[in-house]
């Protein structure tokens, strides 16, 4: 399970706003956007999956929507770090 992750636009290397992304998720969608939450959970859905396949296999139906959306605009990057205190 990654414990690190981040989007960046296709063909860009800046990384992403997830605030941002939300807002066009919401505009896409239609749907309120939410001060305190991310539409769908997506955010953590996603970045827990590490991929948009793995989280579309247990996604509902409007997780699937918010993946729709960016897996065409957006690339994941989802990794781990087994690091700890010396």
């Amino acid at each position: 399970m990654p414990n690190y992750w981040s989007f960046k636009e296709k063909g860009s290397t800046e990384l992403a706003a997830p605030a941002l992304m939300d807002a066009l998720i919401c505009a896409e969608l239609n749907v309120p956007c939410d001060d305190k939450y991310f539409y769908a959970q997506w955010w953590d859905a996603l970045g827990i999956a590490g991929s948009y396949d793995k989280a579309r296999e247990r996604a509902d139906e409007e997780l699937t929507k918010v993946i729709d959306y960016l897996e065409p605009r957006y690339d994941l990057d989802a990794w781990y770090s087994r690091g700890g205190l010396r």
